[in-house]
């Protein structure tokens, strides 16, 4: 399959095509028709009544303060063609796919990442999977409003995370929509009650070799991990839409060893490791981050505050982070709104 670089050029229909789409997603009467990995079709499932709505809005953990001018930003490495179909949130992750992958979409809800990556030409293939029937009919319905021959290679998939694949399907994982603990579980499996990670497959024993991940929370917890599991964080951006700032994180499997996330200083863990060097390259990506400190550092006076206040055995360990945490992103903050940096 020839791959084009000129993806502009491939979507000036798809745009229109796929704008209607998201507009356009309705109720559905009847029963699933789609097929299902591992025999599993449901059965007559009632989805009538469903009301039309416009694109799934995804409650993000930071907002913009009010009054804040809210002109989207689209972020270093954005493709204009994906930003234009897909907004900010999902352009961004599309734009850190690389040419040629075949990519698995966790959580696609309307599938339209996934339809924007086949009908670009970037992705060779692409599964979309969700573990209710729900959100895969509406990426069903997605699929049969466009009706491409370039969407062949696209196949709905109901399971939970990486249960869906076999070894060797997909080089490439997205996960966005939900919070960094979730996404932790997803790609390395569940840590237990005794701090004993569940026995399932890691992510990279899949084959997969680069995870593109906008996580809503935890994100220091995020790099910690996947710089534990032997991954390497080779990029992050942030970015904004409607008024919420997104982090959108690209991560590139190394070794089987511990990558050591001793290696990266406390603050560029909490912070990021590529953030601050892009805040210092954009004036619009340094007013995000610096927006997000904030709310960050609002977020651990608070913890930090109430474990102080409170009558009951507070854990010694966890009150020290909080309190190191406003510490650190003090400094940053007040580094940031130095005279020299205005």
């Amino acid at each position: 399959m020839e791959l084009r670089s000129d993806t502009s050029a491939r979507l000036s229909f798809f745009m229109l095509t796929l704008s209607t789409v998201i507009l356009e997603c309705g109720g559905f009467s009847g029963p699933i028709v789609n097929s299902f990995p591992y025999g599993r079709k449901p059965a007559q499932v009632p989805l009538g009544g469903v009301r039309r709505q416009a694109a799934v809005r995804v409650q993000m953990s930071w907002r913009l303060p009010k009054g804040y001018r809210r002109e989207d930003v689209a972020g270093g490495d954005m493709d204009p063609s994906f930003a234009s179909i897909l907004g900010n949130r999902l352009g961004i992750i599309a734009s850190l796919v690389n040419n040629g992958s075949c990519v698995l979409d966790v959580g696609t809800d309307h599938g339209y990442l996934p339809i924007a990556l086949m009908k670009s030409g970037k992705a060779l293939k692409v599964i979309a999977s969700d573990k209710n029937i729900l959100p895969l009919d509406n990426a069903r319905q997605s699929l049969e409003r466009i009706n491409d021959e370039a969407l062949e290679q696209l196949e709905l998939r109901l399971g939970d995370g990486l249960a869906v694949l076999s070894c060797g399907e997909v080089d490439t994982v997205t996960v966005s929509g939900v919070g960094g603990k979730v996404i932790s579980e997803i790609l390395f499996g569940a840590e237990g009650d005794a701090g004993e990670v569940s026995e399932r497959r890691r992510v990279q024993d899949y084959g997969v070799r680069r995870v593109v991940l906008q996580p809503t929370g935890s994100i220091s917890t995020l790099r910690k991990d996947l710089l534990m599991n032997g991954w390497e964080i080779v990029d992050e951006i942030i970015n904004s839409e409607a008024g919420w700032i997104y982090i959108t994180m690209v991560a590139e499997w190394r070794t089987n060893e511990n990558q050591g996330e001793n290696n990266i200083s406390a603050e560029r863990m909490l912070v990021g490791p590529h953030l601050l060097r892009r805040a210092s390259n954009s004036a619009a990506e340094k007013i995000l981050l610096r927006e997000w400190i904030k709310h960050q550092l609002r977020h651990f006076k608070s913890r930090r505050d109430g474990m102080r206040m409170s009558s009951e055995d507070v854990d010694q360990l966890k009150l020290e982070e909080a309190e190191e945490n406003v510490k650190i992103l003090s400094q940053v903050l007040g580094v940031m709104e130095g005279p020299e940096n205005g």
